[in-house]
């Protein structure tokens, strides 16, 4: 799958001067490793304006396609919605009922998924993982987090421990981890609940809290039968 390279108009936010900047549509990872990497280290919309040399990240409908996998992740930062038509896009694409298809809305959850999809995991079983361990961390802790994300280091991977960055209101980061068993369990209720809605779905930490919620009232039902 393959798109124009579509001409934008950027107004830099610091000389507001206004400049063409051509930018990538979609990019194959198998086929494009430089560009897939620069995803990783979280450089590829980086932007350099042309007048005053400021520096700033742009954000733009983009797909990542990964074809060994059979894997297209849909970045459609600050959306309500995927950008992705799935329904147009299988008409010029056939293929696409052979893949996983995935909507994220920030770069550091793109590269997140790829990671994931990359080690083999799954990433449903990773949200609620990583649900988990920050409700664990908040009530032990005391503490607020907003986010969180997995960190693929060879460590964590060496330890048999999956290992967590969550984030506080106040912009601090907290590192804490979990053995591997959790993400088994978590394997376990991810695959007992697998409705994802159709097109490109959202798997994130408010899906992980719809399927706890769904695999918590069916525990409670099961108890009272």
């Amino acid at each position: 799958m393959k798109q124009e390279e579509p001409v934008r108009k950027v107004r830099c936010p610091h000389c507001g001067q206004i400049s063409s900047y051509k930018v990538p549509a979609s990019i194959n990872g198998t086929l494009q490793p430089l560009l897939r990497q620069a995803i990783l280290e979280e450089t590829l919309f980086d932007w350099q304006c042309p007048h005053c040399e400021g520096q700033a990240r742009l954000f733009y409908p983009f797909v990542y396609h990964d074809m060994r996998r059979r894997l297209l992740i849909d970045l459609a930062a600050g959306s309500r919605q995927a950008s992705v038509d799935a329904a147009a896009l299988s008409n010029t694409f056939p293929a696409l009922e052979q893949y996983t298809t995935r909507w994220v809305r920030s770069l550091t959850a793109l590269k997140e998924k790829i990671m994931i999809f990359e080690h083999g995991l799954d990433d449903g079983a990773m949200e609620l993982t990583k649900l988990a361990l920050m409700q664990m961390v908040q009530r032990r802790e005391h503490c607020s987090l907003k986010a969180g994300y997995w960190e693929a280091s060879q460590k964590a991977q060496a330890q048999d421990r999956l290992f967590f960055a969550f984030l506080t209101p106040e912009g601090e980061v907290l590192r804490r981890s979990v053995h591997r068993s959790a993400y088994e369990k978590s394997l376990e209720i991810a695959r007992h609940f697998p409705t994802l809605a159709a097109g490109f779905p959202l798997v994130s930490k408010r899906w992980a809290v719809a399927v706890m919620q769904e695999y918590r009232a069916t525990q409670d039902s099961g108890k009272q039968a």
